[in-house]
């Protein structure tokens, strides 16, 4: 299976709508950098089930969320 490059590839639509009900996982996505967001999406790529996809969905989100109360602003390395 091959995936989108790290130039191409797109925000899932998913990830878009779990971010737009989560404002903190937002910002902090808003803050990566294009590899740091390739390294959210890809395992949303990779998901073989859609069972699979929305736990890593829920994951991510909410670690997003997590790193937006822990991260100063700015500093897009993360924890």
């Amino acid at each position: 299976m091959t995936y989108e490059s790290q130039r191409a590839a797109a925000v899932p639509p998913d990830l878009t709508a779990a971010l737009a009900g989560e404002p903190r996982a937002t910002a902090a996505f808003e803050r990566l950098g294009r590899s740091a967001r390739y390294a959210v999406i890809l395992p949303l790529l990779k998901a073989r089930t859609p069972e699979t996809r929305a736990k890593i969905l829920a994951r991510t989100v909410a670690r997003l969320a997590d790193q937006a109360q822990t991260v100063p602003r700015g500093d897009v390395r993360g924890p």
